[in-house]
């Protein structure tokens, strides 16, 4: 094994010490580990191991001997791709533009409100960016009073965890509000119209509708204020929630019960609201308000 800076081959049975990557940060502290670090790394194996192509072998590869995450090629967002949608306009600028507003439900309510196409017929894919118009955190009171803001017309709720007050929101709101319910396995998603007794539901193919959603930040069909960095508030690292958020759901690849290799989002233990906020108010849009049908 030849050191990189001078050439020379490592003693690595010799002592070691561990250097910092973040050097100043001292509040969050974690060590790399590798079978590189060790004497008895059957180095031929490694290279034959980076060689393999299949999603398993890589996986292993990265997890096993790199110690590192695996994470498939388009699985997640960085900073770069959300700072390109940025565009030269403040949230103060909204002027009644019709709107679609998503919302994930959990101790806060997290709401994404974007304006909504303006092709008749075309919604949900008609390929014009949309501008966020409202990124932050309401209460159940607020709700009503940020539809009414933002002339929206199709809400769409997260149905877990707080089912009785988002029932309760939907059923006295039905030509706006809808629950959004994850969970179907099915290819593509199901809209259902409720009735006096139940709520209006979209079914949604969480994969499917993950993948598509950070796919529209890739291909700039969002859009976010020039001062997106500081949405969703508690700037850390120059970056707010929003920001932080969108960032933390990323894909991984794995083997169901049949063996067969399935794309899955996790979010790896930290806070993804803004993320799902942004997916139903993407799938808000695919709701028609004049014929109750998919588009």
């Amino acid at each position: 094994m030849i050191c990189r800076d001078c050439r020379h081959t490592l003693n690595t049975s010799g002592p070691g010490r561990w250097i910092a990557q973040a050097p100043g940060n001292n509040r969050i502290r974690g060590y790399h580990l590798s079978q590189l670090y060790s004497p008895w790394a059957n180095l031929r194996a490694m290279i034959e191991a980076s060689e393999e192509t299949t999603p398993a072998a890589i996986q292993e590869f990265q997890n096993s001997d790199l110690g590192e995450a695996f994470v498939p090629p388009g699985g997640g967002l960085s900073v770069d791709v959300i700072d390109r949608c940025r565009d030269g306009y403040g949230l103060d600028e909204y002027a009644g533009q019709e709107c679609t507003m998503g919302v994930d439900v959990g101790i806060r309510l997290h709401v994404v409100v974007r304006e909504r196409c303006s092709k008749k017929g075309q919604r949900g894919s008609c390929g014009q960016p949309h501008r966020l118009w409202f990124a932050g955190e309401a209460t159940w009171d607020d709700l009503l009073a940020l539809v009414k803001r933002f002339n929206v017309q199709q809400c769409l709720i997260d149905a877990q965890p707080e089912m009785h007050m988002a029932s309760q929101f939907v059923r006295g709101n039905p030509g706006v509000a809808s629950l959004a319910q994850y969970g179907r396995h099915e290819n593509g998603h199901h809209y259902q119209r409720g009735d006096g007794s139940r709520p209006n539901v979209y079914h949604i193919n969480r994969p499917e509708a993950m993948d598509e959603v950070m796919q529209r930040f890739h291909d700039r069909l969002v859009l976010l204020p020039r001062d997106a960095r500081g949405l969703g508030g508690r700037v850390r690292d120059g970056l707010g929630d929003y920001y932080r958020q969108i960032l933390a759901p990323k894909r991984t690849l794995e083997q169901d019960a049949q063996g067969n290799w399935v794309s899955r989002w996790v979010d790896n233990g930290k806070a993804d609201h803004y993320a799902h906020a942004e997916l139903y108010c993407m799938m808000a849009e695919r709701i028609d308000t004049d014929t109750w049908t998919m588009v």
